[in-house]
């Protein structure tokens, strides 16, 4: 007996992900769910920096400058950097995988956006990087990048079909897991 379809629509996905689901780091999230709040992100953050570089691409000698974000920007994207470490542990747990990989992929981010910025303005006053440090950091942002692509590979796999160690399957008819 099938019963009453569970269809949840992309706004439905996104608005459990902001206020029901904010820090819910425990349980199983579906493909929708992901790929509904991980489109939001993406944007919500192309977004911010279009609105930024609009308002801060060109200095006053017409040459391009470095993307530098806002205050109120940062917030934004702060406060969406929660929702989407949850959803995506969640979805990783759906696909039988621990969500540590998330805490690595943000320290290798960090770290390796401090190293580049660090090394490319040591000395800007005497015109002097300290190039070392600048190429580690970029290997560092590199190898952030990989480990993202892996990630996105693991939750664009179905879910596991049976409870696994992370719980109940979830139950969302948006989310074909026969494909």
């Amino acid at each position: 007996m099938r019963g009453i379809s569970h269809k949840i629509s992309a706004v439905t996905h996104i608005r459990n992900c902001i206020f029901r689901k904010y820090f819910k780091f425990k349980g199983r999230a579906s493909r929708a769910e992901f790929w509904s709040f991980f489109a939001f992100f993406a944007c919500i953050t192309f977004g911010v920096i279009l609105a930024d570089t609009g308002t801060g691409l060109l200095n006053s000698d017409e040459k391009l400058s470095p993307v530098v974000l806002y205050p109120p920007s940062y917030i934004i994207l702060l406060l969406l950097v929660f929702p989407l470490c949850s959803v995506t542990t969640r979805r990783l747990h759906d696909t039988n995988h621990s969500g540590k990989v998330i805490s690595y992929l943000f320290i290798l981010q960090f770290f390796g956006y401090l190293f580049a910025i660090l090394g490319f303005s040591a000395d800007l006053v005497k015109g002097e990087h300290d190039l070392p440090l600048f190429i580690f950091g970029l290997m560092m942002i590199m190898v952030a990048l990989l480990l993202l692509c892996h990630v996105l590979f693991l939750c664009s796999k179905p879910g596991d079909k049976e409870e696994n160690r992370f719980g109940k399957r979830t139950v969302d008819k948006t989310d074909n897991n026969e494909i």
